[in-house]
């Protein structure tokens, strides 16, 4: 796995999460299996105060219909296995980072 800003990626000024995918696999990244989300969340324990981690994964229907992507979080002193949005036209800011798999 691979711990990466959108920034890193060359996308300094931001970019769709589908465009972040595809910059990914220009430079030999991949999507993260579904579980991995869970799996990070249990074994990073110090995870640092209102850092978010976003998993590049192929987005899942939440219960209201909407793609999301899983997201490991610290924040309010807890440690969180959240979603985030995970349509392809979602805008991310060049700072959001992501983990990808490294093919």
């Amino acid at each position: 796995m691979v711990n990466i800003s959108v920034a890193d990626l060359g996308l300094k000024s931001g970019a769709t999460y589908g465009d972040i995918c595809a910059r990914a696999c220009e430079l030999g990244l991949g999507l993260c299996p579904f579980e991995t989300g869970a799996q990070l969340r249990l074994e990073y324990k110090e995870q640092p105060y209102n850092e978010y981690l976003h998993i590049a994964m192929k987005s899942i229907l939440d219960t209201n219909d909407c793609p999301s992507l899983f997201s490991v979080v610290s924040k309010n002193n807890f440690l969180w296995l959240d979603a985030s949005y995970g349509f392809s036209i979602g805008f991310w800011f060049p700072n959001d980072r992501f983990i990808f798999s490294i093919n």
